[in-house]
């Protein structure tokens, strides 16, 4: 079946308005020398470098052009870095803050990332692994997903003779509780049964669970921090006077 598009949440942008006051004064004001600005402390940086890998049950192959983009976790914020964009080795490479944790996440509408990928500090490589939806299934008893913490559940669906497992339903790490960050993805199957990995590393936001399915309200549940599960999540039919999005979920 034809894959639908992932929901766009909501974004938050912030302006900021400088004011500056002067106050006027009667007589000369005396000559003050100019001060040269105490020159700032350049923060370490490091080189992270990297690849992009497509999973199948055969040999994974490297993938080009696929957009990366990036995720920082430093001592005192957190925040989105831009983006690179993989070359036709599937290899790509950055500058970051030598103090951050680095999380990365690629997919298209084709592609899913079940595993976070995340460089901690003092690391410098990372290797970020997609599959293709119908490979999802199989995925979850290979090596390479099946790393650090994993997180599991279910995925209901209100019906009228009560709760059902949920098919086909997409699952999402989501780094700002649901504001939109993606860090993995996945979908549920004919079960309603969920699973994500690579769950490591402290954060300085929590991390969310954030689920979607077209006639349903967008779900959004805090990870605990151990990871584990199993974390269920129900999901609530749309109501008329409920905002439709592309894809056919609300909010």
């Amino acid at each position: 079946m034809a894959t639908p598009n992932r929901p766009h949440l909501r974004s938050v942008s912030i302006s900021f308005l400088a004011v500056v006051t002067i106050a006027a004064c009667r007589g000369a004001a005396p000559a003050v020398s100019p001060t040269s600005p105490t020159p700032q402390a350049a923060v370490p940086q490091r080189t992270i470098t990297g690849s992009v890998w497509v999973h199948s049950p055969t040999a994974p192959q490297p993938l080009a052009g696929l957009r990366v983009a990036i995720w920082l976790e430093l001592p005192r914020s957190s925040g989105p870095a831009g983006s690179v964009t993989s070359d036709s080795a599937g290899r790509f490479s950055f500058e970051t803050p030598s103090d951050a944790l680095v999380r990365l996440y690629t997919g298209t509408k084709e592609l899913f990332q079940p595993c976070l990928s995340t460089v901690r500090v003092g690391q410098t490589e990372a290797t970020i692994r997609v599959v293709a939806e119908f490979h999802l299934l199989q995925a979850r008893d290979w090596p390479d997903f099946t790393v650090e913490r994993l997180l599991s559940g279910t995925i209901f669906e209100a019906s009228p003779t009560g709760r059902v497992p949920s098919a086909n339903a997409w699952v999402q790490v989501d780094g700002v509780m649901g504001d939109g960050r993606p860090l993995a993805d996945t979908r549920s199957d004919a079960n309603g049964r969920f699973v994500v990995c690579g769950l490591e590393g402290e954060t300085q936001i929590p991390h969310a669970l954030v689920v979607a399915k077209p006639g349903f309200l967008i779900a959004t549940t805090k990870i605990p921090a151990q990871g584990g599960g199993p974390l269920d999540v129900e999901l609530q039919v749309c109501t008329a006077d409920r905002p439709r999005l592309e894809g056919g979920w609300c909010y």
